[in-house]
């Protein structure tokens, strides 16, 4: 909404004061700015919400192509990013779009970029974690777009990591990070250099105005998700003792099993899943004893059912567990 898209006075914050939350309720620290793409359907096989449009449309306006997404976790910085990155693309400003991410999520790039452009041109892309930019040599990065995936991962201007990236002047860079301004200072001023500016910081305060020039933050409210609902379990006392006891037989096993493995010169056997026995014992005691309660009389399923019943039945829910036992056991229940 216009009235939404706002100017914040000159006020600074001090850092150490900063927490998600107060960064989220400075609200709209946007730069006044137009819509200069209002669809990007031509090049993007998904529909973009209104709050990635807006963002898009941010790194879009920014003086010299480079911008922050600041957003929260699942407001898709992921999709913004691929939507700019295939606009640039589709405009022969650049040639090619290099990610960095952490190594776990370099598949999920392949598959976000096959799954939302319409080109579906891996080609086009070049994907590393950031460990592995220590020893790549980039070429042609003034035609190239950087999308920074989990950007505070540089950690400062003084890490091996920075200096192997900054060395090179890249034509478009987009480091995202939903907790870029909750970090320390060090993180930001690093970011800042890599997009070659000067991060708005002074005496280790941070200014609000000159930062909305470069970063645009989605609050987790423009998800529209439902109210957070925590409800109070108490302790299965029972559950405990029995608890109590089996973790203390356990370990007791674990230090007979080393001594043995000391004295025969041999490995002691798999310790990490005899402690695994005790997360499953501790999720649901019927996966590990014989003397099997109904899953309805366990303390925290007596807590997920109540909670289920006081809900409509038009509503959804996603129940998850950690183990496959359990789950069958909500299932019949």
């Amino acid at each position: 909404p216009k009235d939404e898209i706002k100017l914040v006075s000159n006020r600074t914050i001090n850092q150490d004061e900063v927490t998600e939350e107060t960064f989220t309720d400075e609200t709209k620290i946007i730069a006044d700015f137009k819509i200069l793409k209002d669809n990007f359907d031509d090049i993007m096989d998904c529909k973009l919400l209104d709050h990635q449009i807006l963002t898009v449309n941010f790194l879009m306006t920014r003086s010299t192509g480079s911008g922050i997404i600041g957003s929260a976790t699942g407001t898709g910085k992921t999709i913004v990013g691929l939507a700019f990155g295939e606009f640039l693309l589709s405009q022969g400003k650049i040639d090619k779009i290099v990610v960095i991410a952490p190594l776990i999520m370099k598949s999920v790039w392949k598959s976000e970029i096959l799954k939302h452009t319409k080109n579906k041109d891996l080609s086009k892309y070049e994907i590393y974690n950031y460990e592995s930019i220590l020893s790549k040599k980039f070429t042609d990065t003034e035609r190239s777009l950087v999308l920074l995936d989990e950007a505070h991962k540089l950690k400062s201007s003084n890490t091996k990591r920075f200096k192997a990236f900054v060395k090179y002047k890249w034509g478009y860079v987009v480091p995202m990070s939903a907790t870029i301004v909750s970090n320390k200072l060090s993180e930001l001023d690093a970011i800042f250099k890599l997009m070659g500016q000067r991060a708005p910081v002074k005496k280790g305060e941070i200014n609000l105005s000159a930062l909305s020039q470069w970063l645009i933050r989605v609050p987790k409210s423009a998800m529209s998700l439902p109210t957070l609902t925590i409800k109070e379990v108490g302790l299965d006392y029972d559950n405990f003792k029995e608890y109590k006891m089996f973790e203390d037989d356990l370990l007791d096993e674990i230090k007979k099993d080393k001594e043995m493995a000391l004295k025969e010169g041999i490995r002691p056997p798999n310790e990490l899943v005899k402690l695994l026995r005790l997360n499953q014992v501790s999720s649901n005691r019927n996966i590990i004893f014989q003397n099997k309660v109904p899953i309805s009389e366990q303390t925290k399923f007596k807590a997920l059912m109540e909670i289920i019943e006081e809900h409509d039945e038009s509503e959804q829910f996603i129940i998850w567990s950690n183990f496959v036992p359990t789950i069958k056991e909500l299932y019949d229940e």
